[in-house]
């Protein structure tokens, strides 16, 4: 991925307010965005600012989500690449604020995992999984208005703000199965 700092291209991201920095990932034509107030104490109320969406790769004419992987939710609607230039966001004491921005996706999907080097997406609902067999492993799943159930034995679902999280130890053979 390639890594975009606020200290050094204040033309691609960057904070509305002084003290607030951002930095950003970006790979594939997704954009992982972490932010925060370093010392910082109470609630702001803040705007990222995406300046130049096409160095992050995000392309026109598509619509992105924005999803907010601390908090277990996306903030707004889908939004276009102009759209993305101001996104209001609320920074609490000095946590970092950790944002996903991908297509819009209507297809039920993983979103993000937790626990794993790696989680690739074989099938429709099977997930190949490259960790240690017998760690925890949390999967972070858009449904998209499904109702997805786990086949992998050992395997819990619980709603989690807009996504649904499928947890459990890490099989023997690394895959993990869902099914509708």
């Amino acid at each position: 991925a390639e890594k975009l700092s606020s200290f050094d291209t204040r033309d691609v991201l960057r904070m509305t307010q002084p003290g607030s920095i951002v930095n950003g990932f970006a790979r594939d034509g997704r954009v992982l965005v972490v932010m925060g107030v370093p010392g910082g104490k109470g609630v702001r109320e803040e705007t990222l600012c995406v300046l130049s969406p096409a160095r992050l790769g995000l392309k026109d004419g598509l619509r992105y989500r924005v999803a907010d992987l601390r908090n277990n939710c996306y903030l707004g609607a889908a939004r276009s690449t102009a759209e993305l230039a101001k996104v209001p966001v609320r920074l609490s004491n000095d946590d970092p604020l950790i944002l996903l921005i991908e297509p819009e996706s209507l297809a039920a999907r993983l979103v993000w995992f937790r626990g794993a080097d790696e989680v690739v997406q074989s099938g429709e609902f099977d997930f190949k999984v490259k960790a240690v067999p017998g760690s925890p492993l949390e999967l972070y799943l858009d449904e998209a208005g499904r109702q997805l159930r786990s086949a992998t034995p050992g395997f819990e679902r619980k709603a989690a703000g807009d996504f649904t999280v499928f947890s459990g130890a890490v099989p023997a053979d690394g895959r993990v199965k869902l099914a509708r």
